[in-house]
This record gives structure tokens, C-alpha cells and sequence, in this order.
């Protein structure tokens, strides 16, 4: 029977919280491979190039879903290798465990003329860091609702979403959007998806 690391206790020091905002880059390369070609195998040191995250960053979370049985190994010592055995059961337990509502900072805007806004609309999305929501599947992927002029994205803080305020003419709405900016939880996640858009990889993942 195994234990959710989101209730880990003092004595278990080698388990960490895989949905803290360094572990979702982990996981979030770990269904990216998997997308990409089945259980894939991986060393700790090669996912850690990958990602510029420490080795005993990588190795904890690795861990913790090893104890899990999410993910499996083979070999023992410097041989030793890992693969994601359980990636539908992942990607649950993380939607689970996330809220946008608590994680992200939302803030609501409207354009104050909507006109000059729409025919600006292509040079706002490039400002964004990234597409979020409705508009990502939109832009990116090219599938859902075509019909939405609302505009969702990530900003990576405070200073880049007051340069689009003034930029773009918004003002705040309490109810409803017209245009929501997002301050993300995983932030490294989406700068990494930001540098590599075009990675089939990452692509895959973010799909």
C-alpha cells in the first residue's frame, strides 16, 4: 500500500511534495518524453542537464514516485535507470492536487477601447510570455472554441503586467474578462515551454 506524498511525514526525509513549483518541471519533462515515445528510460544526471535543476532536486522527486509506483526502475547502482510506469495516474493525482485559482494570480481587465484593442490583439499575444486557457488551444494548438475574443496569458510578474496595462489601455474588472492575465505558480514551467514552443517534446506535454 503506498502513502500520497502530499501527506509525507518528518520521518521519510528522502520524499518531497512532486507538485512544488521545481518538481512540476520534473514531472512536466516526464510526460513530455512520454508523449513523445512510450516509457522512455532516463538517469538522474540526464534529466537534471536537461532541465538545469540540480541532481538532488531530480533525485527526490524521482524518488518520491518511485515509493509511489508511478515510476519503476531497472538496474542497480551507477546503471541504474527510470522510466514513467504510470503516467495516466500522474497526470491525475497532479490535476488533483492543482486549483488554478489558489496556485496562479489572476487579474481581470477590459480594454478601454476595444477597437484599437482588437485590431492590436496579434502584437498583445506576442508581449505575453506565454498563451493561457482558451487562447493557448487557439494559437498554439489550433483547436477549440474559434469564436472568443477574450484573451488569456501568462505574465511573468509584476513589473511585465503593468507594461501591458499602460501598453494596451486595460482597466481592472471585478466580474468577468474581457482580457485575464495570469501570474503563474509554475513559472518555470512556462518559461521552459516559452524557450522551447517549438520542441515537439515540450509540445506534447503542454498539449
Amino acid at each position: 500500500m503506498t502513502r500520497s506524498p502530499l501527506s509525507l511525514k518528518p520521518e521519510d526525509p528522502v520524499l518531497v511534495d512532486p507538485f512544488s513549483k521545481k518538481g512540476a518541471l520534473v514531472l512536466f519533462w516526464l510526460l513530455a518524453r512520454r508523449g513523445m515515445g512510450g516509457g522512455e528510460e532516463f538517469s538522474i544526471n540526464q534529466a537534471a542537464r536537461s532541465l538545469a535543476v540540480g541532481p538532488f532536486t531530480v533525485h527526490r522527486v524521482i524518488r518520491t514516485l518511485e515509493y509511489d509506483g508511478i515510476i519503476r526502475t531497472k538496474g542497480i547502482g551507477t546503471k541504474k535507470r527510470f522510466y514513467l510506469a504510470e503516467p495516466k495516474a500522474l497526470l491525475i493525482r497532479w490535476l488533483r492536487h492543482y486549483r488554478i485559482q489558489r496556485k496562479g494570480k489572476l487579474h481581470r481587465y477590459g480594454p478601454t477601447d476595444p477597437q484599437k484593442f482588437s485590431a492590436k490583439r496579434e502584437l498583445f499575444l506576442s508581449a505575453l510570455l506565454m498563451p493561457a486557457l482558451h487562447t493557448a488551444a487557439q494559437s498554439i494548438f489550433h483547436v477549440g472554441v474559434t469564436n472568443l475574443k477574450s484573451v488569456e496569458g501568462y505574465v511573468s510578474g509584476v513589473a511585465s503586467l503593468e507594461l501591458l496595462i499602460h501598453k494596451f489601455g486595460l482597466v481592472e474588472q471585478e466580474r468577468g474578462y474581457e482580457v485575464l492575465l495570469v501570474e503563474p505558480y509554475y513559472l518555470g514551467v512556462v518559461e521552459q515551454f516559452s524557450q522551447c514552443r517549438e520542441d515537439s517534446i515540450w509540445r506534447s506535454a503542454f498539449a
